[in-house]
């Protein structure tokens, strides 16, 4: 209850227009609280508007993170899985291009989306599919994102197609499978 009360008072004092980064940033430690708290949809609700904040003040590695928390609560509360797994590959996507080196957390996470979904989780065929798929999230911007972090179009697409499936092997982690290896032990290259 503290953290929660902290959080709000931290979102009452930083909403000031040069504050943004500081919102976003607020609101999706509020969504980690509500999922916490077992509020899922609070949690979804929060951290799209946490999006939103961080297109504002163009935090792309907050933005990447805050749609594999998206598909998280997703996956994990609401049980959808076309929108899981868009927001999945958006994350994926997005820190590839900009090489944050967290890629293979939200490619595993897309993995796990397609084994827990099965033929529920479709995935997009291209960015365009991509983007659309993501485009109900209030003041997003996910196609000039992506234009902005490779002005490149072929650039932009080689990245998605590295998470296609195909054969790959060498990963063996006990008992459990995260990240990268799920990505491999279910056949996605990244």
């Amino acid at each position: 209850m503290r953290r929660w009360q902290l959080l709000l008072d931290c979102r009452r004092y930083s909403r000031t227009p040069r504050d943004t980064a500081w919102l976003g940033k607020t609101l999706s430690a509020l969504a980690d609280t509500e999922y916490r708290r077992g509020h899922g949809d609070a949690a979804i609700r929060l951290e799209r508007d946490a999006l939103r904040y961080k297109y504002l003040s163009v935090d792309v590695y907050g933005i990447a993170i805050g749609y594999h928390n998206v598909g998280n609560y997703l996956h994990l509360h609401a049980r959808q899985a076309e929108p899981a797994l868009a927001s999945h590959l958006a994350a994926a996507l997005i820190h590839a291009l900009a090489g944050t080196g967290l890629a293979d957390d939200s490619a595993g996470a897309a993995a796990e989306d397609l084994r827990s979904f099965g033929v529920d989780a479709i995935p997009p065929l291209d960015i365009t599919g991509l983007c659309t798929r993501l485009s109900d999230i209030a003041g997003t911007d996910l196609p000039g994102l992506i234009t902005r972090l490779s002005p490149d179009p072929e650039t932009a697409e080689r990245p998605s197609g590295t998470l296609s499936p195909r054969p790959r092997t060498g990963c063996h982690t006990p008992r459990r499978l995260t990240g990268a290896c799920t990505a491999r032990k279910l056949g996605l290259g990244v």
